[in-house]
């Protein structure tokens, strides 16, 4: 959850596939509210670097198009944000989620 302390577990590689990061989110961050927000729950810069700000390299993943309501995405509050721009916790799997899974793990 990136709205309130940030558990160890977020920081960790499985954050490597979140929406988030996709190389399309275009999340208008307020990069200094970023580290501090992180900060202050314990989290150093280097992980806000690499779970949070990081985006992936279009030519080195396999992505669908950017989906803002897909349940891999973390939520984002608008206080870490530049404008209004923010994502609630998105509870249900998408339809782009449902398209990606099925991409990803055809039936054999």
């Amino acid at each position: 959850d990136l709205t309130g302390d940030w558990s160890s577990d977020v920081c960790s590689s499985d954050l490597a596939e979140h929406e988030h990061q996709h190389p399309e989110a275009n999340i208008p961050w307020d990069v200094p509210k970023v580290y501090d927000h992180y900060a202050k729950a314990g989290h150093s810069a280097e992980d806000v670097d690499e779970s949070v700000l990081h985006t992936f390299e279009s030519n080195k993943t396999t992505y669908t198009a950017y989906d803002k309501q897909s349940i891999m995405h973390y939520p984002v509050p608008n206080t870490i944000t530049i404008g209004d721009w923010e994502v609630g916790l998105n509870k249900m799997i998408s339809e782009k989620d449902k398209a990606f899974m099925r991409k990803a793990y055809p039936k054999g």
